[in-house]
């Protein structure tokens, strides 16, 4: 079963990057409480160390694919809504 999180917050011109961001945060902090070392996480999902070290300080992109394989692996959906500003 798939535990859901919801990014939401009012859109502006940097949305991508908003969203990127939160979820970098979440995924890194994710990670941290279930005390998993980054090597645990690459091994698991076949990532590079330095490709989820881009995705957990938020230097990539949310086309990433291998931001699929990490919300696989913690067994997270992400929900986003976006409200009038």
């Amino acid at each position: 079963m798939l535990e859901t999180i919801t990014i939401s917050f009012s859109g502006d011109d940097n949305m991508q990057v908003n969203i990127m961001r939160i979820l970098s945060l979440y995924l890194a902090a994710l990670r941290s409480s279930q005390k998993l070392k980054p090597a645990d996480v690459c091994e698991a999902t076949g990532i590079h160390i330095k490709n989820l070290n881009r995705i957990e300080t938020c230097k990539t992109t949310l086309a990433n694919n291998d931001i699929g394989k990490l919300l696989n692996y913690y067994g997270l959906d992400v929900q986003l809504v976006i409200s009038k500003q």
